[in-house]
């Protein structure tokens, strides 16, 4: 297997494009079912979400890309408590709805799937390398993993707009232990990586949450959606309930988005592990949205 560097925490959208054109080259050739044997076999882990593109992040002092700070969260639903549930899975029960996005999203099949310890150990940006983080999610008492994305119709053009690319991954242990030990080692990692900040002063939700947010950027040049000059941003929004982890990721442009998109979908997700909407495996191929918020 080849060697890999540790992964980041993000990648660009355009590394995104890419990685899915050659993903699905290799879905054509060999057929979904062997795509996770071909990726270990022949050690592409280069293909999946946290490959590194030489993008350094770095994100200035005074300001994302040298602009005033962000417009601060307004996200208030949603309770941080001690209720800590022992959820059954499958882990897809933990993810939204297209309904739940605004309209006319679309599920992205090939990027949409079911994770076993590896699978998340690779694509979750959590451990030094795959093989690391498949033993500590087996040692922790790994249950069930989900990774969902979902894209707006319009793809990049309505990015530009206002809108944004979603990551849901949904994890799931056999107790709650199990699930601090993955909370903690995301929070660890998302702080070391360059150009990764904490976001202030966000609601807490579940039993323990934070934000985060990141530009892409190559020798000090802020990274744009497409061929625009509208800068891309990526937030995170990662909280633990019971014995599930959950971290929401939008990518979108900078003048648009804040830490709150991701944080109204967690909640959403929280609110399924209450029991406060039902919790239904979802559709696996994409269909037409149900509605919008």
């Amino acid at each position: 297997m080849s060697a890999r560097r540790p992964a980041p925490a993000f990648r660009s959208k355009d590394q995104y494009a890419r990685d899915r054109r050659r993903r699905n080259t290799i879905l054509a050739a060999v057929g979904g079912g062997m795509l996770a044997a071909v990726l270990i076999a022949g050690g592409l882990f280069f293909l999946l979400r946290d490959g590194d593109d030489g993008a350094d992040g770095t994100v200035g002092d005074s300001g994302l890309s040298g602009r005033p700070t962000q417009v601060p969260s307004q996200s208030r639903a949603g309770t941080q408590d001690s209720r800590s549930p022992v959820l059954d899975g499958p882990a897809s029960r933990f993810v939204p709805e297209l309904g739940e996005l605004p309209k006319n999203y679309a599920v992205l099949p090939p990027d949409t799937f079911s994770m076993s310890p590896l699978q998340f150990a690779t694509v979750g940006g959590a451990f030094d390398t795959p093989e690391q983080g498949e033993n500590l999610l087996t040692e922790w008492g790994y249950k069930d993993g989900y990774q969902a994305v979902y894209e707006p119709g319009g793809k990049l053009a309505e990015v530009v707009g206002g809108l944004y690319y979603v990551t849901v991954d949904s994890v799931l242990f056999d107790t709650d232990a199990g699930a601090r030990r993955l909370y903690n080692q995301l929070e660890t990692k998302y702080a070391a990586r360059a150009g990764s900040l904490k976001v202030a002063n966000v609601k807490g939700l579940g039993n323990e949450s934070s934000g985060w947010l990141f530009v892409p950027s190559e020798n000090g040049v802020p990274g744009t959606i497409g061929t625009s000059d509208v800068v891309g941003i990526y937030h995170r929004f990662v909280f633990r309930r019971g014995n599930l982890v959950v971290t929401v990721q939008t990518y979108g442009g900078e003048p648009f988005m804040n830490i709150d998109r991701a944080r109204d979908l967690a909640v959403v997700v929280d609110d399924r592990a209450l029991g406060g909407r039902p919790a239904v495996t979802p559709t696996p191929r994409p269909t037409a949205a149900i509605g919008a918020r």
